[in-house]
């Protein structure tokens, strides 16, 4: 019975993939995802099952676009809509079953003038006419739950789709991971017996790991090095030497 459920849930679970992602044009996704591009807020908001779904994809918008809002609970819909407008849009993951809240939601985005970029697994429902762009998902599951497989596919799809119209995502990445690296470089400062392995190291190999690394910064500044290898090494901690080379070479430029 296990290797049946098994190769149940993987066939379901690779059909609902597919066919949510198929179900869309690719001129409507590009559409779809200029429209996000422009514009000036994006509100986002996943109903019950999808809330999850929602989530991420707002954590992953964050890194491309700024002024993403991701509305956590019924009650906070309301108030942040206020004072949206036609430059704002509101991405609502709303799957069956529909209940009258669902409806209030969109109404209230429409009559604040939002555009309202619809996620969901049924087509006709009480919310579809209220929508500027839909995504059909879907949902079906092995079990008594909702599967969320396919509409996390079309919400990473769309998310690569609006990396590739943001010109600085890949800086914006960059300065990410600069960020996080000293956040764990401190954090590990404070276990040096445990977190630290000295052993001899190819000093060349860190000076083109850590250029690798922050190559886009060089290039947004123009920035041009000159590197001999070497085959000079060093008694060191891989990450320790690295974090030590991005920071000289960020602060440099």
């Amino acid at each position: 019975h296990g290797e049946n459920a098994f190769q149940d849930f993987l066939r379901v679970s690779l059909e609902n993939v597919e066919r949510s992602l198929s179900a869309t044009s690719g001129d409507t996704y590009a559409h779809i995802a200029a429209s996000l591009t422009a514009s000036r807020n994006i509100y986002i908001f996943g109903n019950r099952a999808a809330r999850s779904a929602a989530e991420h994809f707002a954590r992953g918008l964050r890194y491309v676009k700024d002024n993403v809002i991701f509305l956590q609970h019924t009650n906070d819909v309301y108030p942040a809509l206020y004072g949206a407008g036609s430059q704002d849009v509101l991405v609502y993951l709303c799957i069956s079953r529909f209940y009258k809240t669902d409806v209030h939601i969109c109404e209230a985005a429409k009559a604040a003038g939002m555009r309202l970029c619809l996620v969901t697994n049924t087509a006709p429902s009480p919310v579809t006419k209220y929508a500027d762009h839909i995504l059909l998902v879907r949902t079906d599951g092995t079990s008594y739950f909702n599967s969320m497989v396919g509409i996390s596919a079309v919400c990473e799809y769309l998310l690569t789709l609006i990396a590739e119209r943001t010109p600085d995502t890949a800086q914006r990445l960059e300065a990410i991971d600069r960020y996080t690296e000293q956040a764990l470089y401190y954090a590990r400062s404070e276990h040096t017996e445990k977190d630290y392995f000295i052993r001899e190291l190819r000093l060349f190999d860190a000076v083109h790991q850590s250029i690798g690394q922050n190559k886009y910064l060089l290039l947004q500044n123009g920035v041009t090095l000159q590197v001999h290898e070497t085959e000079d090494t060093v008694f060191s901690d891989e990450k320790w030497l690295c974090f030590i080379l991005n920071q000289l070479l960020s602060n440099a430029v």
